[in-house]
């Protein structure tokens, strides 16, 4: 998966991951480093998404540090490329 550009991020996501970043900041400056399950269960909670999510952007917050870190990203092949056959490239 790549980051998106900051110029193809829509303000709803910009606006979730800014509230990503903040939950996250205070999670860290309170935890001291310290991860107990507990503590992950509480963030996922208040992050609205699920214990293995929390970790996914815990890891991704701490190797980036910034909000683009946290901006969802679509999976798979980008809208609109094209997978093409040999059967098609051949007509």
């Amino acid at each position: 998966m790549t980051e998106p550009l900051p110029d193809e991020v829509d303000g709803a996501q910009w606006a979730e991951a800014c509230r990503r970043a903040a939950a996250i900041r205070g999670f860290l400056e309170s935890s001291s480093g310290q991860s107990t399950v507990a503590a992950i269960a509480d963030l996922a909670s208040e992050l609205q998404v699920s214990q293995a999510t929390t970790y996914r952007l815990l890891r991704r917050f701490r190797a980036d540090g910034t909000v683009m870190s946290l901006v969802e990203t679509k999976r798979g092949r980008p809208t609109g490329c094209l997978l093409y056959t040999s059967d098609a490239a051949d007509e």
